[in-house]
């Protein structure tokens, strides 16, 4: 008896890391996350650059 309870516990337990395996990311999910937010960091970096310069420009123009 003690057998077949450890069998059905591992049998559980196998199933429920079955279940979870399939929302676990791997490595090239997570590269892939990676590699877009630096694009998103960099481009966001540069839209904000982009921005302050052209304020700067307006303040400059409009206020000398």
């Amino acid at each position: 008896m003690t057998v077949e309870l450890h069998a059905l516990e591992t049998e559980r337990r196998l199933s429920r890391i079955d279940a979870m395996a399939a929302s676990v990311a791997t490595k090239a999910d997570l590269h892939a996350l990676e590699t877009r937010l630096i694009k998103w960091m960099v481009g966001s970096v540069l839209a904000a650059a982009m921005f302050a310069g052209t304020i700067a420009s307006v303040i400059g123009r409009f206020w000398t």
